[in-house]
């Protein structure tokens, strides 16, 4: 009997002492990635995964990714035909852009967007029957997203332009 009682006294004090083996320094844990040190600095990177959420516990640090497969099957390929045409030229371009519609009788909106999604500019309900033209000598060198909203057709079309100078 004694030696049934210290079998269980040692499994739970081995039992208490399991978690001993943490990891304290940062590391990355995935089939494709790894972790750098040089002296104080620490790189932890995956390839093919992106972090989704991250949670905190005193100083443990775990972030949750996702893993993209890398077994593609291509099943169809359709060409995207746009029934609206449009035209943006020139671009890149200095003070003036000019925006041809193929499709007449429609009226479309149209906002101009910097690369962090703000609005720049704005053009409500103009007809597609004739060329717009946009200054765009008050914008600064930088790239920029031209939405256009077409009503009829309830699409909307984005085009990347650049500005120089």
């Amino acid at each position: 009997m004694k030696i049934v009682y210290r079998l269980i006294i040692f499994l739970i004090w081995s039992a208490s002492f399991a978690q001993t083996e943490t990891i304290t320094s940062p590391m990355v844990i995935s089939n494709a990635g790894d972790t750098w040190i040089m002296n104080d600095y620490n790189l932890s990177f995956t390839l093919g995964e992106l972090a989704i959420e991250t949670f905190l516990q005193n100083d443990i640090i775990f972030t949750q990714g996702f893993h993209q497969e890398d077994e593609y099957a291509i099943i169809d390929i359709t060409e995207n035909k746009q029934v609206n045409s449009i035209t943006i030229f020139p671009n890149p371009t200095q003070d003036e852009l000019h925006i041809n519609f193929e499709t007449k009788g429609d009226y479309a909106s149209l906002s101009i967007k910097d690369i962090t999604g703000s609005t720049m500019s704005f053009l409500s309900d103009f007809s597609t029957n004739e060329t717009k033209s946009i200054q765009l000598s008050q914008f600064s060198q930088g790239v920029y997203f031209i939405e256009i909203l077409l009503k009829n057709a309830q699409k909307k079309i984005v085009y990347q332009i650049q500005k120089i100078n």
